[in-house]
């Protein structure tokens, strides 16, 4: 279950504090398939912080009003469904750190124009815009001595990538939390995804849940996106094909570089640019963060945190 709430029909219309981005910052804070055997018995927890953020702000079940008749729900939801996510994975992790990525074009969207046109850029300050919680959220995570990497030109989904392949995971499981279906391509016998939102039976990701449900291998992932499209980001995918037959095309651990007659070059062309527009970038640059140690007494609720904080007499933000 979720956290107590203090809940009220209203939303304070009360804008956010103006979010100010930092570059690469690190803070440095105090039927389940089996565990793959490892050398260290961590299991650690990649969280989309961003996601995570959207998730909190639109699809919470209420809205959260303090006693100063302030909305709280990005903030409130934030702790809640990552604390959530966290207790409820069905391979508990033993330690965590949470990325956030720019609230800002980034550049596949100078590449491919099309990638995420659909998404409207609004103003830091805007009421409607989840980053304002961002400041309040940072100290929140100070609270629960959570570290977090914060990019302000790359994306999470880079960031976690490069997180998992820095860690090494062939020392320990790695658990990318995130609704992101790019993050299939991370999956493998070390690294598994948890969609908290989705439960147990359809939520957790494994190579052999991937291959179920798509008849490919993670490997195959951005083939088979640079073949149907991905309307989350806005990519149309090769016009006439969708699931069945793009997994007839890759069968036999085909990739889109095999595949020469069933498409015109300038399909063929097109896919492929999709496809590495969804390639995660494993290379990008990364502070030397160390995911944290989770309490064994388990994270503080959301309503203590922010009491903690004073938040619940207070105006916010």
């Amino acid at each position: 279950m979720l956290d107590p709430i203090h809940s009220s029909p209203r939303a304070s219309s009360a804008r956010g504090p103006r979010c100010r981005r930092i570059r690469r910052v690190r803070v440095g804070l105090p039927s389940l398939p089996e565990r793959a055997m490892t050398s260290d018995p961590r299991t650690v927890a990649y969280i989309d912080g961003s996601q995570m953020l959207y998730r909190a702000e639109f699809g919470f079940p209420s809205r959260i009003i303090n006693r100063s008749d302030c909305d709280v729900t990005g903030l409130f939801g934030f702790l809640a469904l990552t604390r959530k996510a966290l207790t409820g994975s069905p391979l508990s992790p033993t330690h965590a750190v949470i990325v956030f990525d720019a609230d800002a074009p980034t550049t596949r969207s100078r590449i491919d124009p099309r990638y995420r046109a659909m998404r409207q850029q609004l103003p830091a300050e805007s009421a409607d815009n989840p980053f304002r919680h961002l400041p309040w959220i940072k100290r929140s995570l100070q609270v629960w001595g959570m570290p977090y990497v914060e990019d302000e030109s790359a994306e999470a989904d880079d960031v976690i990538s490069a997180l998992v392949d820095r860690d090494g995971t062939a020392r320990h499981h790695a658990i990318v939390i995130s609704r992101d279906k790019d993050f299939h391509q991370l999956v493998d016998a070390h690294v598994s995804q948890w969609d908290s939102a989705r439960g147990r039976e359809k939520g957790w990701i494994t190579p052999e849940a991937i291959l179920e449900r798509y008849r490919i291998g993670p490997s195959q992932w951005c083939d088979y996106i640079g073949l149907v499209g991905d309307p989350a980001d806005g990519m149309p995918g090769v016009r006439g094909i969708g699931p069945v037959r793009a997994e007839r095309m890759l069968r036999g651990g085909r990739s889109l570089d095999d595949i020469t007659d069933e498409l015109t070059p300038p399909e063929r062309l097109d896919a492929l640019r999709q496809r590495d527009l969804h390639r995660l970038n494993a290379r990008i640059q990364i502070p030397p963060t160390e995911p944290s140690l989770l309490p064994a007494e388990g994270l503080p609720r959301a309503a203590a945190v922010l009491d903690a904080l004073g938040l619940w007499d207070s105006p916010y933000p």
